[in-house]
């Protein structure tokens, strides 16, 4: 299937999978908590490619995804993508883990190109529109990744940052090893413009095993990166118009879109 704009979506995509031990089926003694250390670092081995690191907490494991092209993910997605994530579910499922609402996907977008205004821009829109983003991505606030109320201090802050990371990625140095003392707290933003890789850091989706639900929450933050840099003042009737006119590539977005309208 032919791709509707795909000049539009040149750009990288990576994410972060987060999963958590239900609290409700926490054991807290030592030998509990090793056998389910033993458990996740066999399906990080097992899982291998989707995540490449994988790294282990004492009741978490995180997947990080390789970079993807935003094209690979766009349509029907990534067909490796949807393997190895089918293969992810059957695993934990097998043993004692599974995704809590709380915990994160967390997607990554390439910032490089982008303006300190365009990255500016990007982080107002979402937190402007939280009821909408909310709708897609499962997620209210949480204290990894809250929204943000947009004033004009916030915005002097945000500007600052921008220019900051522009700055810092054009130099090729990470952001974190700047001297920059709101990076801890800012870090865990619903949008986090400050993350250490050349990118921006969309926090607030939940995780989730099903591939139609990850793949299309993961299509919403490529359709804001993608939509930003076109227009100097978003607004979210031309960024439905821009995902309606991309229908073909914004495949599952597009649906949930249109089912949503006929449940109105």
């Amino acid at each position: 299937m032919k791709i509707t704009h795909p000049e539009l979506f040149n750009f990288t995509v990576g994410f972060e999978l987060e999963c958590l031990l239900d609290p409700a089926d926490r054991d807290r003694s030592f030998n509990y908590s090793y056998k389910f250390r033993c458990e996740v670092a066999q399906v990080v081995a097992q899982v291998g490619a989707l995540g490449v690191d994988g790294s282990v907490g004492f009741f978490n494991f995180e997947f990080s995804s390789v970079k993807l092209p935003a094209l690979s993910l766009l349509y029907k997605g990534s067909d490796l993508l949807r393997v190895k994530i089918n293969k992810l579910k059957k695993m934990c499922e097998a043993a004692t883990v599974q995704p809590l609402e709380r915990a994160g996907l967390h997607v990554h977008v390439s910032r490089i190109g982008l303006t300190p205004q365009q990255i500016v821009n990007i982080y107002s829109f979402v937190n402007m529109h939280r009821v909408w983003f909310v709708s897609v991505w499962g997620a209210e606030t949480y204290d990894y990744a809250s929204y943000e109320a947009i004033t004009p201090y916030r915005l002097e802050k945000m500007e600052h940052d921008a220019l900051l990371a522009v700055e810092s990625d054009e130099q090729g140095i990470r952001l974190c090893d700047c001297p920059h003392d709101r990076y801890r707290k800012c870090k865990y933003f619903a949008v986090n413009i400050h993350s250490y890789f050349p990118t921006i850091e969309f926090r607030a989706p939940r995780s989730s095993y099903n591939y139609n639900i990850m793949l299309r929450r993961i299509q919403a933050a490529i359709a804001v990166r993608a939509y930003i840099p076109q227009v100097e003042k978003p607004t979210l009737e031309g960024f439905l118009d821009f995902i309606n006119n991309n229908k073909i590539a914004l495949h599952y977005l597009h649906g949930f879109l249109e089912h949503k309208k006929s449940q109105k």
